[in-house]
């Protein structure tokens, strides 16, 4: 006697998901704990091991772009973004992205403040990947504070070796702050505002200053020993 036929089911079984997605949990983890060498890695381990025209490798490709730009290495934040296929650049994220990049490699500061902007803002709206979505927004979110920030504080080193004095508007400029905000970190890491005009403190002990100028506590775990690093590293004529 033949075996009963088994009735077609009108359910599909979900593909899994893809290698890139699977992978956001790890790299927010790293993030979140302020391992930006290893977040890298990772990533770029996780970047060249996908099928490369696959939509969701821009959850990875975007973030490791932020990840070297925080590290002020334009070179290879572009790259990881201009090796995508012609069929992934064109997509929102990775647009947003190059925009950026392109910014910071021109320092072009005030195109830099507002392109991370339009950039938060646009990861911010899910695109159906459940809780990927939140994890990808993270990321990105994360990585932005952290680029900002340094970026910011090379701008502030910049200003303080540059300029004997210079106008609130034109150091709004370099330092994307708000007047109030400005006014308040910059006396606090010892300039004078006098009548709309700044007159910078000559960074002779640059880490002293540039630990002053930042005045709010960062969300990642490791961020303020990697802000002392920077700032005893980093210099800019």
């Amino acid at each position: 006697m033949a075996a009963p036929l088994t009735p077609p089911s009108d359910t599909q079984t979900a593909p899994p998901p893809s290698i890139y997605v699977t992978a956001l949990g790890q790299l927010l983890s790293l993030v979140q704990n302020g391992e930006l060498d290893r977040f890298i890695t990772a990533a770029e381990d996780v970047d060249l091991s996908g099928p490369e025209a696959d939509t969701s490798r821009l959850l990875v490709a975007s973030p490791l772009a932020l990840a070297y730009l925080a590290r002020d290495d334009v070179p290879p934040a572009r790259f990881a973004l201009t090796r995508l296929p012609e069929s992934l650049k064109s997509n929102g994220v990775a647009s947003h992205t190059f925009r950026l990049v392109a910014s910071a490699a021109d320092r072009n500061h005030p195109n830099v403040y507002a392109r991370s902007q339009v950039l938060r803002e646009f990861v911010a709206t899910p695109v159906g990947l459940g809780d990927a979505d939140q994890d990808f927004t993270q990321i990105v979110t994360l990585l932005l504070e952290i680029f900002l920030e340094r970026f910011r504080k090379r701008a502030f080193n910049l200003v303080s070796k540059s300029y004997t004095s210079i106008p609130l508007a034109l150091a709004q400029s370099y330092l994307g702050l708000s007047e109030e905000k400005l006014i308040a970190d910059t006396t606090q890491a010892g300039w004078q505002f006098v009548d709309g005009v700044f007159t910078p403190t000559v960074a002779t002990q640059t880490t002293q200053t540039t630990q002053a100028f930042v005045s709010r506590p960062s969300t990642v775990k490791t961020f303020d020993q990697v802000v002392k690093a920077v700032a005893q590293l980093e210099s800019f004529a």
